[in-house]
């Protein structure tokens, strides 16, 4: 059993909390939508969601720091090496557009590292999690048990996706360069970010095609992103601590372009340095090595 079992319980129960209040407020169609300062959306169910889960939080551990998106950032962070790490909803575009695309993501970082991850789907239910050395599982708001998660491999010619929140407007041209490298077609673009679900084996996973816990009817194997903003930068830590544990403990790969690790809790809470993920480590070095030369140091 890992050593953050009991955080990683703890996490799945504030998660299921915070998204049964997120699915309430989305099946009334209830929630106001505000602009916050960076143009990006913000609704009542974010606001909600965020509520939930820092109170929990302060309740189960109250000595552990908390870095989330709805709440402002406190450099007394820094001095904790724990650090929950939370998007009370990744994709609130998705939310808004009501695809049902959009996910509870909360996560523990330790020294600078994710050791506990979950994310879980407010629409249908479905959870992934994981433990830094326990592996990564599936289970279900409601249901008993959890199964292990298992990603989809390719059988030959993998399919390669970028996302429409990484400009690939603006990235067309290393685009190309990429998928000329690895001898593959048009990389396809995706309407959300770096989902846990893109990369699952339907049959292995029990996913059914109307179920809407899979984005897309055929998974993806991986994903690049290549756009850079002006400092660099491409997300923020909450939208990448509980997906890069995930990806890693079900056998994946999720790095910067040059293969190296993303860490958090940092004073400026942005990943530098672009975003690769595969399904498999063989996958993710041929994606590396054909990035090579194609973006910056």
């Amino acid at each position: 059993m890992s050593n953050y079992e009991n955080e990683r319980r703890a996490a799945i129960a504030i998660a299921t909390e915070a998204a049964l209040e997120v699915h309430r407020i989305y099946d009334a169609q209830a929630a106001k939508t505000y602009t916050k300062k960076d143009e990006s959306p913000v609704t009542d169910a974010d606001l909600a969601a965020d509520r939930i889960i820092r109170e929990r939080l302060a309740e189960l551990f109250p000595h552990d720091a908390v870095l989330t998106e709805e709440a402002a950032d406190s450099e007394a962070r820094l001095q904790s090496s724990r650090c929950w790490v939370v998007d009370p909803i990744d994709g609130t575009q998705q939310f808004i557009n009501r695809t049902g695309q959009f996910d509870v993501l909360i996560a523990l970082v330790v020294d600078g590292r994710p050791v506990v991850g979950v994310s879980a789907q407010p629409t249908t239910g479905l959870i992934a999690s994981a433990t830094a050395g326990g592996g990564a599982w599936l289970s279900r708001i409601g249901v008993e048990g959890e199964q292990p998660l298992v990603f989809a491999q390719p059988d030959s010619t993998p399919r390669i996706v970028t996302a429409i929140w990484f400009d690939p407007d603006a990235a067309q041209d290393r685009l190309r360069a990429v998928s000329a490298a690895m001898g593959i077609a048009e990389i396809a673009i995706l309407p959300t970010g770096a989902l846990v679900r893109d990369y699952l084996d339907p049959a292995a996973n029990g996913l059914t095609p109307d179920s809407g816990e899979a984005p897309n009817s055929i998974p993806a194997h991986a994903m690049v992103g290549l756009w850079v903003r002006e400092d660099r930068t491409l997300a923020s830590e909450w939208d990448y601590a509980a997906p890069d544990l995930i990806v890693n403990e079900a056998g994946g790969r999720f790095t910067d372009w040059h293969g190296n690790e993303f860490r958090y809790n940092k004073p400026v809470p942005r990943n530098i340095g672009g975003l690769v993920i595969a399904t498999n480590p063989d996958l993710h070095r041929q994606i590396v090595v054909a990035l090579d030369g194609i973006v910056p140091n």
